[in-house]
């Protein structure tokens, strides 16, 4: 499992207590909703909002846990998917924001100029033969136009 850098912060700040619920914005491998789960029992759950839908079909594979929600999608969708999970009240929203290191190290998502593979530098699996990749910015488009992009 990943080890989140911030766990016993995330845990202080939102302070989990029995049968509360809680949306994981950006659940990743799930570290921080995990320890939240081992807190909120007996009926507490998570909500788990996680946009590479790689790592859902992992996490898929080995969940044990009824009350964790997963959602493939973006948190920019965050009231649709509160609603359509009938997942209304909570008691606290983490937003993890970044990459993780099998991102960057083993996805084959093209996150590292030091790896042998496209940089594509998208979360979506599969695109490969998508038109607009990192690259091609990177190599193809203006001086002022990566400007703009940086500024």
């Amino acid at each position: 499992m990943h080890q989140p850098v911030l766990l016993n912060e995330v845990l202080k700040y939102l302070n989990p207590e029995s049968n509360q619920d809680f949306i994981d914005c950006t659940f990743g491998w799930g570290g921080h909703s995990l320890e939240i789960l081992k807190r909120n029992k007996p009926n507490g759950k998570v909500l788990g909002i996680e946009r590479d839908k790689k790592v859902l079909e992992i996490l898929e594979k080995e969940r044990n846990e009824k009350r964790l929600i997963l959602v493939n999608n973006n948190f920019s969708d965050l009231e649709r998917i509160v609603q359509e999970n009938e997942f209304l009240s909570v008691n606290g929203i983490l937003f993890d924001l970044g990459l993780s290191s099998w991102q960057i190290e083993k996805s084959g998502k093209g996150f590292s100029f030091m790896r042998d593979e496209p940089l594509l530098m998208n979360y979506e699996s599969g695109i490969r033969n998508q038109e607009l990749t990192a690259a091609t910015i990177i190599n193809q488009w203006s001086k002022e136009d990566l400007e703009q992009i940086l500024k």
